[in-house]
């Protein structure tokens, strides 16, 4: 129905292009983990040390009633919380997403509509030869 993202090539590189492309994928990842109903897809994501990948894993096993309109992704800003150790925040927007909202049984269609731009945050840190994600899909900037 959907299918799985692919890594980007530049996943595993210590640049700041390589942390963009890294938190597109998680955010790629996780709709379509959301959209899919595979919590499994969430394991070449989370690692033990993402901060609130428990809770993610736990939405995405429980709460399947709302659905965006698949869009591209685009990191549009980017910045260092901290340069030694590669940690970047990550602004991902969703531009004009379209969602509808389903009920529990997932047969009835409730409410539908355009939210705009949705901006989402992602905080990505390398390690071990590659971008993993520390916290995802933030609703406002932590840093």
């Amino acid at each position: 129905m959907w299918d799985k993202p692919e890594p980007p090539a530049t996943l595993t590189q210590p640049t700041e292009q390589g942390a963009r492309d890294a938190a597109v994928y998680f955010a790629e990842t996780l709709e379509y983990a959301y959209r899919a109903r595979d919590e499994a897809a969430l394991n070449d994501i989370l690692t033990t040390d993402c901060i609130d990948c428990d809770w993610t894993r736990d939405l995405v096993r429980t709460d399947f009633s709302r659905y965006r309109e698949w869009v591209p992704l685009e990191a549009t800003d980017i910045h260092s919380v901290d340069q030694a150790e590669l940690v970047y925040e990550v602004e991902v927007t969703t531009p004009n997403a379209y969602y509808v909202t389903l009920d529990k049984s997932q047969t009835q269609v409730y409410g539908s509509g355009i939210q705009g731009n949705v901006a989402t945050y992602y905080i990505v840190g390398y390690g071990d030869g590659r971008w993993v994600a520390l916290s995802l899909a933030l609703g406002e900037r932590l840093y």
